[in-house]
């Protein structure tokens, strides 16, 4: 079956790339490469019984023989972000989930939920037994009860720090097994002796790409030389447009 979803989602590339730029709001090409990050967290689904396998160990001690099994935890929660619609829901959370047994509740993003809802149709076009994955969207409150419902068993989380610190203590609480990846603040060390033209435009790609809603962009840039902040300074100004502006503080306007 997974397979099978795989292929539909090249099949249907075209099509899932054109919801992430319209409900997320990206351009064309970095919404196109949203939609194979989900196919290529597919692929290792595809393989697990080779990852499922167990241990075992004869004689471990004396007249005792030591065996391993691997066993689907049950019902799973995944509470997704707005703006990797295809690849964390359904790359990420779903396809590893139900491959190892469970079944998933999806807490699409309630902002660009249209994505993950079509990526779903095509879960089930591929032969997906009826209720192994479901899909809401819903608001906090609803979303509560999911962290606290005594049937689930295990939640996963991508999101903001504030919520993340929530779901996780709230779902701990009542006894579920969490995972909480929440934003990312990377950090970007420039040595002394980086190329300048090359390091420059790294940084400055990350901030403006991707909406900044990436969490691998580098939000903290640390340098041993301030040429570098200077070079950033200097083809910023060159490439904002020119506007008429009333004079700061401290500026002199001249006709």
């Amino acid at each position: 079956m997974l397979y099978r979803f795989r292929d539909l989602i090249d099949q249907h590339l075209d099509e899932l790339t054109l919801s992430v730029r319209t409900g997320n709001g990206k351009v064309w090409d970095e919404a196109q490469g949203d939609v194979p990050k989900a196919r290529e967290a597919v692929e290792p689904a595809c393989g697990i019984p080779s990852l499922m396998m167990g241990e075992s160990l004869m004689d471990s001690s004396s007249g005792f023989d030591a065996v391993l099994y691997r066993e689907p935890l049950g019902v799973s929660v995944g509470i997704a972000p707005f703006d990797f619609p295809a690849m964390i829901p359904m790359g990420w959370m779903m396809s590893l989930c139900i491959a190892t047994g469970n079944t998933l509740v999806l807490k699409a993003a309630s902002m660009t939920p249209m994505t993950s809802i079509r990526m779903l149709e095509l879960l089930y076009e591929a032969g997906l037994p009826k209720g192994v994955v479901n899909l809401v969207t819903c608001g906090r409150r609803e979303t509560e009860l999911l962290l606290t419902h005594p049937d689930v068993r295990g939640i996963t989380f991508v999101g903001s720090t504030a919520i993340g610190l929530h779901v996780y203590s709230t779902a701990a609480a009542h006894g579920k097994r969490v995972q909480a990846l929440r934003e990312a603040k990377n950090h970007a060390l420039v040595l002394q002796d980086a190329p300048l033209e090359l390091t420059a435009a790294w940084p400055a790609s990350t901030w403006a790409s991707r909406c900044r809603s990436a969490c691998f962009h580098s939000q903290v840039t640390s340098a041993r030389s301030s040429a570098i902040f200077t070079h950033w300074a200097r083809t910023a100004s060159a490439s904002s447009p020119s506007r008429s502006a009333s004079p700061q503080p401290g500026s002199t306007k001249r006709s």
